[in-house]
């Protein structure tokens, strides 16, 4: 099992829900993703999206910038793998 950590800063849905989808389409399927973005994110995407698969982080000012963001998904997340994609 690995996690997908995706920072988000200000991302437009239409591009936001491309990436998502880019994820639910894999073929393996042992994965939880964290989406860490500085905005909340419209709770219409969010309920496209399976629960015990997504979740998904408001950016706090202790991680900072985009690094900021891939180390709290990083640390919210449990796996032994990793991987990041940018939203």
């Amino acid at each position: 099992m690995f996690d997908v950590i995706i920072p988000s800063k200000d991302t437009p849905d239409q591009y936001l829900t491309t990436c998502l989808n880019s994820v639910m389409s894999q073929t393996v399927t042992d994965w939880h993703c964290y989406v860490v973005s500085t905005a909340e994110i419209s709770p219409t995407i969010r309920s496209s999206y399976p629960t015990d698969k997504f979740t998904w982080l408001l950016q706090d000012e202790s991680h900072r910038f985009v690094a900021g963001a891939r180390n709290q998904g990083v640390k919210a997340g449990s796996n032994p793998y990793l991987a990041f994609l940018d939203a």
